[in-house]
């Protein structure tokens, strides 16, 4: 048997099994059961506008040092420096975070910053996500 005949013999029962366990025939064009993006409702479950002088620790919650307490020095992908929760690190102003990043020494590391995250206070696997952001030029 020549190798073409081979493969297809290999491979058709596994296709008809695909094709078999399907709703719907991959093969086919039928976009108009596909969602479209003004058809969906989209419903509102979490944001944060800073309209406080402070970050609001009921949506937000820090993040410390190097990662090392953690079991990920450099947070696992070698980050130069220590996270802070101090006011030059992290800061509301005219509504809008600033984490900034500075060129200092702290506790060991030559920079320090701020870190943030939502998790357990926000926590998401699809939807659509929306912000700005004003990022500097070059390598971060």
């Amino acid at each position: 048997m020549n190798s073409f005949l081979k493969t297809l013999f290999i491979a058709l029962p596994f296709l008809l099994f695909i094709f078999s366990c399907s709703d719907t025939d991959p093969l086919s064009d039928d976009s108009e059961n596909d969602p479209v993006e003004e058809d969906l409702e989209w419903q509102l479950v979490w944001s944060d506008e800073f309209e406080t002088d402070e970050l609001d620790t009921d949506k937000w919650s820090y993040q410390f040092g190097t990662g090392a307490s953690e079991g990920l020095q450099g947070w696992g992908n070698n980050e130069l420096q220590y996270y802070t929760d101090r006011e030059e690190n992290i800061y509301i102003e005219d509504e809008m975070l600033h984490i900034v990043a500075r060129d200092e020494s702290y506790e060991g590391m030559d920079y320090t910053s701020a870190r943030i995250r939502t998790i357990n206070q926000g926590d998401w696997r699809y939807g659509r996500f929306e912000f700005r952001a004003k990022l500097p030029e070059g390598q971060g």
